[in-house]
Parts: C-alpha cells; sequence; structure tokens
C-alpha cells in the first residue's frame, strides 16, 4: 500500500514538472513569435519611414529650386519695372527745371536723351519678361504686359507727336503724358502687389 501511494505521488510529481516544462516552451515559443512579429513590424515601419522621408526630401528640393527660380527672375524683372516707371515720368513731365539759358538744341538734345533711356528701359523690360516667362506665374505675366503695353503706347505717341507737340496743344500734350505715366503707375502697383502675395505664398511652403 505504501509503495502504491508513493507510486501515484511520483506520478503526479513527473506530471507537474512535465506539464512545467510544456508550458515553459510553449510560453518562451510564443514570446519569440511575438518578438518576430514585432522586428517584421518594426523593419516595416522604418522602411516607410525612409521611403516618406526620401520623398519629402526631394519635394522640399523641387520646392526650394522653384522658389528661387520664381525669385530670382521676378526680383529682375521688377528692377525693369521700376527703371521704366521712373524714366517714363521724365518723358513728358507736368513740371521740370529747365536752365535759364538753355537753348533750343540743348532741350532737345536733353528731351532726346529721356525718351532714348525710356526706350532703352522698356526694351531691357520687354526681354526680361519674355526670357523670364516660364519661371513666372501666368498671373504676373499677364499684369506685366498691360503694363508693357501702355508703356508702348506712351513710346509711340510721344515719337509721332513730340515734334509737332506745339500745333497739338502743349498742354493737352503734357497733360496726356502725365495720365499715361498715372496708368504705369497704377499697373506697376498691381504687379508689385501680385510679386508680393506670389512670394508670401512660396515662403509659407517652404
Amino acid at each position: 500500500m505504501t509503495l502504491d501511494i508513493i507510486d501515484v505521488v511520483a506520478a503526479v510529481v513527473i506530471a507537474l514538472v512535465g506539464n512545467g516544462l510544456i508550458g515553459n516552451y510553449l510560453l518562451q515559443r510564443e514570446r519569440s513569435n511575438h518578438e518576430q512579429r514585432l522586428e517584421h513590424l518594426r523593419t516595416e515601419l522604418e522602411t516607410k519611414i525612409r521611403t516618406l522621408q526620401a520623398a519629402l526630401d526631394r519635394t522640399i528640393l523641387v520646392h526650394r529650386v522653384q522658389f528661387e527660380a520664381e525669385f530670382a527672375a521676378l526680383r529682375e524683372i521688377w528692377s525693369k519695372v521700376a527703371a521704366v516707371r521712373a524714366s517714363m515720368g521724365l518723358v513728358r513731365p507736368m513740371m521740370d527745371i529747365v536752365p535759364a539759358n538753355e537753348t533750343k538744341e540743348q532741350r532737345e538734345a536733353r528731351e532726346h536723351e529721356r525718351f532714348s533711356t525710356f526706350n532703352n528701359d522698356l526694351g531691357d523690360l520687354i526681354r526680361a519678361v519674355d526670357y523670364q516667362s516660364p519661371f513666372i506665374p501666368r498671373e504676373i505675366y499677364e499684369r506685366l504686359e498691360t503694363l508693357i503695353q501702355t508703356a508702348r503706347a506712351e513710346l509711340s505717341e510721344v515719337a509721332v507727336e513730340r515734334p509737332d507737340r506745339e500745333r497739338l496743344g502743349i498742354t493737352d500734350w503734357f497733360k496726356r503724358g502725365r495720365e499715361s505715366y498715372l496708368e504705369l503707375c497704377a499697373e506697376a502697383n498691381r504687379v508689385s502687389d501680385l510679386i508680393r502675395a506670389r512670394l508670401e505664398r512660396l515662403t509659407v511652403l517652404d
């Protein structure tokens, strides 16, 4: 009877030990599988992060290049606009300081020089807009075209009417020049506002 009890106790102990070993094995295997899944997810996440970072870096690079190209183009064009505005204002000014002893020939030479400066400045602006047109927004390009048309109209009118302005009425001739100049200044202000708004949008995206 005593041997039977010992056998039963031994069997129970062996069973418990065996179950414990099996439990530990199963637990370790589950832990290993869990760690493998975590490592796989970690690898996938790191790969996606690297892919997104590469795409972000490319986007930032493209945006920076675009900003620099647009900024350079708009800065150059605006300098030409400012030059045209300044020189056009001197072609038919409502008031002018004239030396008391200035001869007719000297006056004509001075006026011709101002006209030539305006003509050259306008040509520089037209070329700058033409060369840089792919790098500036269409809205700004179209407004610049309107400004150029205003300046061209003034250039043509002065070239045609200046020799005969006394007969046409010198006061009215200068008055029309003033109106054309104010129109050009208004167009220049519109261009300036568009450029400023464009640069602000590009800066926000940077």
